[in-house]
C-alpha cells in the first residue's frame, strides 16, 4: 500500500507545481475535511503564503476541524459567514445559470453552487485569481454512501459509470467560479489522477468491515502527518457540514 500511497502523493504534488502560478495569487478553498486537507498541505508545502479560504455559518459541523487544521499548519483560515439575504441574492443569480447548461437537480446542485460562489467572491475581494478545490474523491474513491453495498467485485466498473457526475459537478463549479474570473484547480480530476484510481484495487477505496470510504486519501492524509481527527472524519457533504442548507427555503430549491 505504502508504493500506492506514495505515487498518488507524487501525481499530486507533480500536478499542483505546474499548475499553480509562481506569484502568491492563489487560494485553497477548505472544510476541514480529508479531501481538501490533504490538498491544503499538499499546496501549503509548495507555497506557504497561499490564502485558505472557508465557507461555515453559524450551525456548521465544519469549524472544530478547521480549528485543527488551522492549528496544524499554523496558518489562518478565513472564514466566510454569509447572511440569508446574500445567499436569497446569490441563489437568484445562479438558477438561471445553472438551468442554462442543464444542470438538474437544482435541489443537489444549487447550495454546492451557492458555497462556491462565496468562496470565489472572497477570493476575488482578496484580487486572487486561482482557487484549489478537494473536489473528486467521493466518485473516485467511493465516497458517496451509494457505494455502500456494492460488491468489491463490481465497484470500480460502476465508478466508471459515474465519472459523468464528476463531469457535471466540475461544470457547475467553474461556471459559478467564472462569474467572477477565478480559475480553479481540481487536482484529483486531473487525467493522470482519475486513471491512477480507475487502476486500483477496491481495497484503496472502502472497507467493508470497518465502513471506512476514500481508503487511499486517508492514508495519504496519514502519510503526510494530517492529525487523526482529520483523516477520520467521515463523509459530509459541503450544503450540509456548512449549514447552508438550513438557511435556504425548500421552496427556492424547486
Amino acid at each position: 500500500m505504502e508504493k500506492k500511497v506514495k505515487q498518488a502523493i507524487t501525481i499530486l504534488q507533480n500536478y499542483l507545481k505546474q499548475k499553480l502560478n509562481s506569484v502568491n495569487n492563489s487560494a485553497v478553498f477548505v472544510s476541514g475535511g480529508v479531501d481538501s486537507s490533504v490538498i491544503a498541505k499538499l499546496v501549503y508545502h509548495i507555497n506557504p503564503k497561499v490564502e485558505f479560504l472557508s465557507l461555515a455559518t453559524d450551525k456548521s459541523k465544519d469549524l472544530p476541524y478547521l480549528r485543527v487544521l488551522q492549528s496544524h499548519l499554523n496558518k489562518q483560515i478565513k472564514i466566510i459567514k454569509p447572511n440569508p439575504t446574500a445567499i436569497t441574492q446569490a441563489s437568484k443569480k445562479l438558477k438561471p445559470v445553472l438551468k442554462k447548461h442543464n444542470i438538474q437537480p437544482l435541489r443537489l446542485h444549487l447550495p454546492i453552487a451557492i458555497g462556491f460562489y462565496f468562496l470565489c467572491s472572497k477570493a476575488k475581494k482578496l484580487s486572487l485569481n486561482q482557487a484549489v478545490t478537494g473536489q473528486g474523491p467521493d466518485v473516485l474513491l467511493a465516497g458517496y454512501s451509494r457505494y455502500n453495498n456494492i460488491t468489491a467485485k463490481d465497484l470500480n466498473q460502476k465508478i466508471l459509470q459515474d465519472l459523468t457526475l464528476l463531469d457535471l459537478d466540475k461544470l457547475r463549479d467553474t461556471l459559478t467560479a467564472q462569474i467572477f474570473g477565478i480559475d480553479l484547480i481540481n487536482p484529483y480530476l486531473s487525467n493522470e489522477f482519475v486513471s491512477f484510481c480507475l487502476k486500483l484495487e477496491p481495497k484503496f477505496k472502502k472497507d467493508n468491515k470497518t465502513k471506512q470510504n476514500k481508503i487511499l486519501i486517508r492514508l495519504i492524509a496519514r502519510q503526510l502527518n494530517l492529525p487523526k481527527e482529520i483523516w477520520q472524519r467521515k463523509k459530509s457533504a459541503l450544503q450540509y457540514s456548512t449549514g447552508l442548507i438550513k438557511k435556504l427555503k425548500i421552496m427556492e430549491l424547486k
